[in-house]
């Protein structure tokens, strides 16, 4: 939601530990990675309700006949998304092991296994409720002719905003401001109020023409929004870790991320202890409000470098993107040799390799104050298409660095979703899933997000 946001849970719920929730139950501290949890089986155990608390929002809302498995069954009762409302959904059982017992039962967790996404996601723009009627109406029928970018009034779910500029653009404006907007000078603003980079005009520009030109803007953020999409971490089967680092002003681990079965994967042991020896809400409500609002900050100028590791039993092929500060999608070249084989853009078991490379001198942190988004994509198979894709698309943004801003960004992204569909097709196939949309097996992929703030070098 962006730099203002401060993290709270909150719950009427005046319990004991051994009265909460299943969402919030020991299980979810204590028991292997899951996206959800079975609520209640119905129709003679042919179909249960599922709470998909584990989901990240932004999969949680574009996912359609996703498969699903039992935890506890590993793998297998199978069960296929037929509907869903908010956290709740409602599946139905595909398939059942051969023993009779150990059906499914509330309580029992559940982990995707084949997430399937529309091939025709749209970005979703919200209308400024500030906005005069006929600007709404032109702003409605301009963002109409732009390509899989639509436009909504209301209190709809959006991915972005479409507002008049602040007469004072300020990096964020809180909530409880009001500020002066300029006639006629409109832009694009995050949902968390963020004006997004680049994207405010000149004023007395007509909205027709402030929509045409956004178009270039409004692409990146679908591309964004695609490879968001491919957030993978909770159940994700491959075996891979990544670090940040900084190499200037001074060398230091900053963070990592990794898939649960990865090695020394951040525990949530310190959490639990805390939970059982507490009341347990109110506790965990202020640790989790602590941990969250922890902001990973960068200064400008600083060097940095992506370490990747592969410690799975297969190759690993892996694309590095970010979305700057500047509104830019970026892609980091793979270009650095493995500790382990040579395979040609891949990690071999048990490897790793720098990106940008060890050659490099790492990678400068430019751009104005504002959010940097990295995701690392890793595949059991090449990016064949994506490959493809950056061919001719890239274009050089600083001198001897391996980065490239992407001019067709859209493209990359397709492409990336069209390289995890066709590693899948096996595992979608074994499940009994016959789809057009995308159907990304989790057995073969996983994504690792960095989010860090660029600040000013004091």
């Amino acid at each position: 939601m962006g730099l203002a946001q401060q993290p709270e849970m909150h719950s009427d719920l005046k319990v004991s530990n051994d009265d909460l929730p299943v969402s919030f139950a020991g299980s979810l501290w204590n028991s292997p990675a899951a996206d959800g949890a079975v609520t209640a089986v119905e129709d003679g155990g042919k179909t249960v309700q599922l709470w998909l608390g584990g989901l990240p929002p932004e999969v949680l809302e574009c996912c359609g006949a996703s498969v699903f498995s039992s935890v506890s069954s590993e793998g297998d009762r199978l069960l296929v998304l037929r509907s869903r409302t908010g956290l709740s959904a409602k599946a139905q059982i595909l398939a059942a092991p051969a023993r009779k017992e150990g059906k499914l039962t509330a309580g029992e967790l559940v982990t995707e296994a084949i997430r399937v996404l529309p091939r025709n996601i749209s970005l979703i723009v919200a209308l400024d409720s500030d906005l005069e009627r006929i600007e709404r109406v032109d702003a409605t029928s301009a963002f109409a002719t732009v390509p899989q970018v639509s436009a909504v009034a209301g209190e709809q779910s959006a991915d972005c905003r479409f507002g008049r500029v602040p007469s004072t653009t300020v990096a964020q404006i809180s909530s409880a401001q009001q500020p002066a907007f300029d006639p006629s000078r409109y832009g694009l603003f995050s949902l968390g109020q963020t004006l997004i980079p680049n994207t405010d005009g000149d004023r007395g520009e007509a909205v027709k023409v402030a929509v045409q030109r956004l178009t270039p803007q409004l692409k990146t953020l679908l591309a964004a929004k695609l490879l968001r999409l491919t957030a993978k971490v909770g159940s994700s089967r491959l075996k891979v870790r990544a670090v940040l680092a900084t190499l200037a002003p001074q060398s230091r681990v900053v963070a990592q991320r990794s898939s649960v079965r990865a090695a020394e994967a951040e525990p949530l042991e310190p959490l639990s202890a805390e939970i059982e020896q507490s009341a347990g809400f109110e506790l965990l409500s202020k640790r989790l409000s602590k941990r969250l609002s922890k902001r990973l900050s960068l200064t400008q100028g600083s060097r940095i470098q992506y370490r990747l590791y592969n410690e799975s039993d297969r190759p690993v092929y892996f694309v590095v993107f970010s979305l700057d500060s500047a509104g830019r999608l970026l892609v980091l070249n793979p270009d650095a040799k493995n500790t382990v084989g040579e395979t040609p853009g891949a990690i071999e078991p048990g490897g790793n390799l720098s990106v940008p490379g060890a050659g490099a001198y790492g990678s400068k942190v430019s751009g104005p104050i504002g959010l940097v988004e990295t995701q690392i994509i890793f595949s059991e198979a090449p990016f064949d298409r994506t490959l493809v894709a950056l061919e001719g698309g890239m274009q050089q943004v600083r001198d001897a660095q391996p980065i490239r801003v992407l001019l067709n960004p859209l493209q990359v992204a397709r492409a990336v979703l069209e390289d995890l569909h066709a590693a899948s097709m096996a595992g979608a196939m074994n499940a009994g899933i016959s789809t057009d949309d995308f159907a990304l097996d989790v057995n073969i992929w996983a994504t690792l997000s960095f989010v860090y703030r660029v600040i000013e070098n004091e």
